[in-house]
């Protein structure tokens, strides 16, 4: 049955190093490797490399995921992981899908979570910001939808190019076209996230949003609402919307948008153009950290210092040059002047 499968020379395989492991589970590791880029000019880059143990049964199923990888080595977005490449190996001694992908130098949000359980109101919008940039690229520019929206699969990366990290959507082995369709096969992933459609084996074209909107509500308030009903996701899930926004979150627009994301019925849910529209999101991305704020005018020049806990490095804006000293995983910035000395 493997013969179906057209498999990559040697050639091919031997440009990837395995370096470290990431993650793993039953059918799926990710690694953190180096692809030889040109082995003459000495060119290289650091990736993320997923293996996927392929069953050659599952035809449907394994050209489905070779299709939406196609897809994602398309993306031209800063908020969305970018695939490079992927292809079919015996190497191991069994059939494995490989996928090249766009190393993120931190860690997922829900990691972040774990060692921060307050954030500063800077960083609320900056994270919402950068999510509704990712999830308005997938839907306008791929017109697809994710399907996956939990914070396992957001992940946090920073450009040395910038002072800030970036916020980027990955994982995209659920998305599918923006329609309603059944899925008899569709998992229950993170069941604080699941929109209620799922535990029915359907997807709607407004999944992402209610998956959205508890990402939206836990960033606001530290807690998911089924943590607040203390019930059982199950049947939390059916009485989500008796949940008091006003209760937890003081900003008027934030509850507005929340009690129009988080309806159990997907058809009176508001579509995903009209999240990225409402006033909420808008003023997130205005915010001075927001995509649409002042964040770009800020540009790193180069290092001084680093350690555990931070790292010090020269940057300018429009009008001077200053120094930052980043304290992670906080991302708690301090801007003080640069003076320049002879040792």
């Amino acid at each position: 049955m493997s013969s179906q499968y057209l498999l990559a020379d040697e050639n091919t395989v031997q440009k990837y190093h395995i370096k470290q492991l990431i993650y793993k589970d039953s059918t799926t590791q990710i690694y953190q490797a180096v692809q030889i880029i040109n082995p003459i000019k000495r060119i290289a880059r650091l990736i993320a490399l997923k293996i996927i143990k392929i069953n050659p049964n599952e035809i449907q199923k394994n050209k489905r995921m070779e299709v939406y990888c196609k897809l994602m080595e398309t993306v031209e977005n800063s908020h969305v992981i970018k695939y490079y490449s992927s292809f079919y190996t015996n190497k191991n001694g069994h059939l494995e899908y490989w996928i090249s992908m766009e190393y993120c130098n931190f860690f997922s949000l829900d990691k972040y979570w774990q060692g921060n359980q307050i954030q500063q109101e800077d960083q609320k919008k900056f994270f919402i910001s950068d999510i509704a940039v990712g999830l308005d690229y997938i839907y306008r520019r791929l017109n697809h939808q994710h399907l996956y929206l939990c914070p396992s699969n957001i992940l946090i990366s920073r450009d040395p190019a910038s002072i800030f990290p970036k916020v980027k959507l990955s994982n995209f082995g659920l998305c599918d076209q923006i329609e309603n369709s059944s899925n008899p096969e569709i998992e229950l992933y993170d069941i604080n996230y699941a929109a209620p459609e799922y535990f029915n084996y359907y997807t709607h074209s407004k999944s992402d949003v209610w998956s959205f909107g508890i990402l939206i509500f836990k960033l606001l308030t530290g807690f998911c609402p089924f943590e607040l009903i203390q019930m059982d996701p199950f049947t939390a899930i059916h009485v989500q919307a008796s949940v008091n926004f006003s209760l937890y979150i003081s900003d008027s627009d934030a509850i507005d948008l929340l009690s129009k994301m988080l309806k159990y019925d997907p058809d009176e849910r508001i579509s995903i153009q009209e999240v990225l529209s409402h006033p909420y999101i808008v003023k997130c991305m205005n915010h001075k950290y927001g995509t649409q704020g002042k964040r770009e005018n800020y540009r790193a020049l180069r290092p001084l210092d680093h350690g555990q806990y931070g790292q010090v490095f020269l940057a300018e804006n429009s009008t001077k040059k200053f120094c930052i000293n980043l304290c992670y995983p906080q991302w708690i910035y301090y801007f003080f002047p640069y003076i320049r000395w002879n040792s």
